[in-house]
């Protein structure tokens, strides 16, 4: 399901937001010269999401949406701990109520 990209990788960018998200897949579909169009078709998605992802005004799609469209753009989804989550509460010390 994979494009054939021949560009070299690009250094990481953080995303925190799906707008953000938009602008990498809008950026990474015009480098390889593909419509909104033909990367969709590729993707089995409407050109219509596809446009409204790359512009943020989608904030409701499917993960497995959103990770196909990222995997077939060429784009790499990279999951890191920023900061330690506080220490969980052991369950003897949690007040019931």
């Amino acid at each position: 399901m994979h494009l054939e990209l021949s560009s070299p990788p690009t250094p990481p960018v953080v995303v925190d937001t799906l707008a953000a998200l938009g602008v990498a897949l809008r950026r990474q579909r015009i480098a390889h010269g593909y419509t909104q169009a033909e990367i969709a078709a590729r993707a089995g998605v409407s050109a219509r999401l596809w446009s409204e992802v790359e512009r943020g005004a989608r904030l409701n799609v499917a993960a497995d949406t959103l990770l196909r469209m990222l995997q077939l753009s060429g784009l790499d989804l990279l999951v890191q701990s920023r900061r330690p989550l506080p220490r969980a509460v052991p369950p003897q010390q949690r007040r019931v109520r």
